[in-house]
């Protein structure tokens, strides 16, 4: 049997609700690639900031990080609120420890 691994990460066709599109790039690999393209990110931080500045409630952000220099500057703006973080360590090179050793 030959199986077929993505050309970006080398995760093979094995598991179920994985896909391959036409150039050998699985599903996970190319909703990232996606995100990154369509994503008008400016715009998202002046929303996020139009948000935090009408409440006094904590806001919980979840996504989007890059990567850690984006907690960085998330932290430097004296957000009050949560960050999470999951697909950074999915779709990156970065690990967790990355993240929590930041200055």
């Amino acid at each position: 049997m030959n199986l077929n691994y993505c050309v970006n990460c080398s995760f093979p066709e094995i598991k179920l609700d994985l896909s391959f599109n036409e150039k050998d790039l699985c599903s996970a690999c190319d909703a990232a690639e996606k995100k990154d393209k369509g994503i008008d990110w400016k715009s998202l931080k002046f929303d996020f900031k139009k948000i935090t500045q009408l409440t006094s409630k904590p806001v919980v952000t979840r996504g989007g990080a890059g990567t850690p220099s984006h907690f960085t500057e998330l932290i430097s703006t004296n957000y009050n609120g949560a960050l999470a973080a999951v697909s950074i360590y999915h779709f990156t090179q970065y690990a967790p420890q990355e993240v929590k050793n930041l200055e």
